[in-house]
């Protein structure tokens, strides 16, 4: 569970640049860029799902097998 969220932030930082805020980051006071995901969203593992399903299906993944594997690569 924990390699899952930590892919589900991972995306979540990589696609949203408005995460890569220093100041949005230094607000919440985040020991780690990516912490800012889980500080924003309120640890709400019911919307990081939803958002992550999000983008997948931007990028027609949604349905894929082996989707950690196809968007590593």
């Amino acid at each position: 569970m924990a390699a899952n969220l930590a892919f589900n932030v991972d995306l979540i930082y990589a696609c949203c640049p408005m995460l890569r805020n220093t100041k949005l980051q230094a607000a919440y006071e985040v020991a780690a860029p990516t912490d800012i995901v889980c500080a924003v969203l309120g640890d709400n593992m019911m919307e990081i799902n939803r958002i992550v399903t999000a983008i997948l299906d931007m990028y027609g993944l949604a349905d894929a097998t082996g989707i950690k594997d196809a968007v590593k690569n």
